[in-house]
Formats: structure tokens, sequence, C-alpha cells
């Protein structure tokens, strides 16, 4: 016996099928969508009134929960052949229901035209993305795309969008030339060259130097003064491994270049050629240098050991100019040691605060240990309200209940924010050190806190009684 569905919408398409002509395959597609929407169980009622048969309403009805629907949206869109649909059709790509897989593979294949070949271009980076995807093997998809804008009819365009100025896809862009061996030759490595991105410039060089067996000097030379570090050195020790001479203009530039692993490896290519330790001398003591040359000199100096090193940093520290006396302050400080200290308090005293603060940095890579008295001097003599936030750095790192006698004495100085601050601060550094104050720093805590009652409240639960 046969059993008779209740699904109304289905006994309607049932009878009408008897009564009605045949419609055409579009119009048939765009009827089911309409009785598919209709169903309660859709719910898709902010396309109930829309014109369904514009690409909009059918790019929307791709990303709806009921396959069949986004199965008929793809169908339809496949028969209008828009380019417009193009971002859902890739999404559908990758639709868990293969029948949907398979029409939206086939639309996207057949829109790859000449006319279509910018937008294309514009989603590579989504295209590129179905690479990550696992539920289907998507290679061959990407790479049919790739090779399509990598031809000599769109060739120009792809590499155009290396100056877009969305990332991902000048990524993509790049990514897509090196898979399809588009950077033969130093003319398209010089236009990704040309762009701004560093991260395309370094990936670009990179493939070329692994598959470039010699570099011409023009080249040799823009990739030794491009402005990132990384391409520099890379391009050094590539030369370096293949035994390429250095061009000669580039010798001085090398071993004044602002990296360390470049002037060292600048200095050994040419340990035959120049003498770079007399060189770096000379350009210390001369005027006609740059500031930023004589500290690199100075630097180099100090990577190979000159014995000359201590004298000319001390002259460089005696310099007006504080770029060099800076770079002076570090080495001497990595010399000296200890015996540093007077110096380095003459330099966080300074009035100019960026050497200040250049003495702080100097610091953070060979500590030294004050007294409180030391540091209650510079607070009391500070040049502005910068330079105290910096002493109160150093302040942090002496004895607790040091730091607790500098805070009583310089606490009226600070404002109500920098108050209740430094005393939050002093709190957690109490829990970190459990030694008791000695006599003498409890006499003169006994004194401070009788003179200010409202801290005394506030730490009387960490004071020793």
């Amino acid at each position: 016996m046969l059993t008779i569905m209740s699904d109304k919408s289905f006994l309607k398409r049932w009878f009408f099928s008897f009564t009605e002509p045949p419609l055409d395959e579009e119009t048939e597609i765009y009827q089911e969508i309409r009785m598919l929407l209709n169903e309660p169980r859709n719910g898709n009622y902010w396309l109930k009134n829309s014109d369904i048969r514009s690409v909009e309403s059918l790019c929307q009805l791709t990303h709806h929960h009921n396959g069949f629907l986004r199965e008929k949206a793809v169908m339809a869109l496949s028969l209008k052949g828009d380019i417009a649909a193009l971002r859902e059709l890739l999404i559908c790509a990758n639709d868990w229901v293969k029948p949907i897989h398979r029409l939206a593979t086939q639309e996207v294949m057949a829109l790859m035209t000449a006319e279509n070949a910018p937008a294309f271009i514009a989603h590579l980076a989504q295209v590129r993305q179905l690479l990550t995807c696992r539920r289907y093997n998507h290679v061959p998809l990407v790479e049919l795309i790739s090779r399509f804008l990598a031809s000599q009819a769109h060739i120009a365009d792809l590499r155009q969008a290396l100056y877009s100025p969305d990332r991902e896809l000048r990524h993509a862009v790049l990514h897509t030339l090196i898979e399809q061996e588009q950077l033969h030759d130093e003319a398209a490595l010089a236009f990704v060259l040309d762009t701004g991105d560093t991260y395309l410039r370094g990936i670009a060089v990179t493939y070329w130097l692994a598959r470039a067996p010699k570099l011409s000097e023009s080249l040799m030379t823009r990739l030794l003064r491009d402005p990132w570090p990384r391409i520099r050195r890379d391009t050094l020790f590539y030369l370096d491994e293949h035994g390429q001479a250095l061009p000669e203009p580039l010798h001085r530039e090398l071993l004044l270049d602002k990296n360390g692993l470049i002037r060292q490896r600048a200095r050994r290519m040419l340990s035959e050629i120049v003498d770079a330790t007399a060189f770096w001398r000379d350009v210390i003591t001369s005027p006609a240098c740059s500031i930023t040359q004589r500290r690199s000199a100075l630097y180099g100096l100090k990577e190979a050991r000159d014995p000359a090193l201590h004298s000319l940093a001390l002259w460089s520290y005696s310099q007006p100019e504080n770029g060099i006396r800076q770079a002076a302050l570090h080495i001497l400080l990595t010399l000296e040691g200890e015996e540093a200290k007077p110096r380095i308090l003459a330099a966080l005293a300074d009035p100019s605060l960026s050497f200040a603060m250049a003495a702080m940095k100097s610091l953070a890579h060979h500590p030294l240990s004050f007294s409180r008295s030391e540091l209650e001097a510079l607070l009391t003599h500070t040049p502005s309200e910068k330079h105290t936030l910096l002493y109160w750095r150093l302040v942090h790192q002496i004895n607790k209940w040091d730091w607790l006698i500098v805070l009583l004495r310089h606490f009226p100085l600070l404002s109500p924010s920098q108050q209740a601050e430094e005393l939050a601060s002093w709190k957690v550094k109490y829990n970190q050190a459990g030694i008791n104050p000695t006599s003498g720093q409890q006499e003169i805590l006994t004194c401070l806190l009788a003179q200010a009652p409202e801290i005394r409240r506030s730490l009387q639960h960490y004071l020793v009684q």
C-alpha cells in the first residue's frame, strides 16, 4: 500500500507537473527557489519580497543553511555567468555538499575569460586560501587559475597588483609569480623591489638568491643598498659563499653599515684589500663623516676588539654631539664595568633627556648597583619631570626599605596618581623579599613615618613594629 506524503508543497509540485506546460531551465530553477523559500522550515523571510533573479539575492542564498537552496542558487548563478558572483562561488567550491562543490568549481573555471581576469586577480588571495582547505583537493583549480593569470596576456596586470593597498593580495600575487616561475629575470625582480613592502622584497630576494648562480653588478649594488638590513645581510652572505667580489664603490658603505653582522662580514671579505680597523679609526676622528658613520665605526672597533678602542671611546664621549656620546657611553660601560658608575650617574643627570635615556638603555645590557644616596642625589637635582620618572625605575631596583625611605622623602614631589602607583609597587616588592630593616633604616623610617601619618596607616600591615 502506497503512503501519501503530507508535504503540501510536494503535492502542489506533483499536481501542477501534469497541468502546466514545461518551463525553461532558468524559470524552473527560480520557481523551485521561490517554493523552497515559502517553506517555513527555511525561514529566509528577508528574501521573500526581493527579486530572487538578481545576482545579489542569489549570492545571499549561497550562504543559506538549506543545501537545496544553496545548490539552486549556484545553478542559477552558473546560468547567469556573472563575474560579480566570483567571491560566493569560491566559497561554494569548498561546500560540504558535493554537488554544490562540483557546480561551483565548474562555474569558476567557466568564468576564466580575458575580460574577467581583473576580477580573478582581485580575488587571488581568496583563491589561494582554498589551498588551506582540506575537504577537497583544490590544487588543480588553484593551479589552473594561477596559470591563467600568469599567462602572457595577463602577467602585466598580475604584477601591477604587487602595488595594491591590500597586503594579503600583494602576498598572494608574489607567491603566484614565484610558483609560476615568473621571477625569471632581473627586470621581474626589480619590479618587486620597487614595492614598499619589506616582506615582499625579502621573500623575492630569498627566492632569487636560492636559484641565481651569479648576481650582476647592478643587481648586487641595488640589493646591498636596500633599506632592509635582512636583504643586505643575505645578499652579502650569498656573495661571500659564492666567492663574488664586492663592488669597490660599496666598500666604504658596507664597513659603515649600521648592522653589526654586515660590518663584520664585510671586514672579513675585504681583509686583503682594506685595513678595516685603520679605516674605522680615521672615520671616528674625521669631522667630514656623519654622526651615524662615526657611531658605526666605533661599534666596528668594538666588534674587532681593537686595542685603541678605549682611548677613542673616551675621546668620542668628550664630543658635543649626543649621537656619538651615546655610543661611546655604551662602549665605556662595557669596558669599564663598575668603574664607569660616575660617568653613568653624570649621564643620567644630563639635561638632554635622550642622552639620559641612552644611559638607561646601556644599564639594561650592563646593570650596575646604585646606593640610596646616589639615587636621592639624582632625584634632588632632577633636570625635568621626565628625568624623575627614569630615576624612579632605578629606585625600584634597590633594597625595599631603602626604596621606602626614598619614597617617603620625595613623596610630596609626586602627583597623586604617581603616589598611589609607587605605594602599590612597593607593596608588591615587599612580598618578594623577607628581609627586615637594619637598625639605621628602622630609625630613619620611624622619623619619616611620624611626619606622614596617612602613609603610615596605609602601610601599617607591612611595617615592623
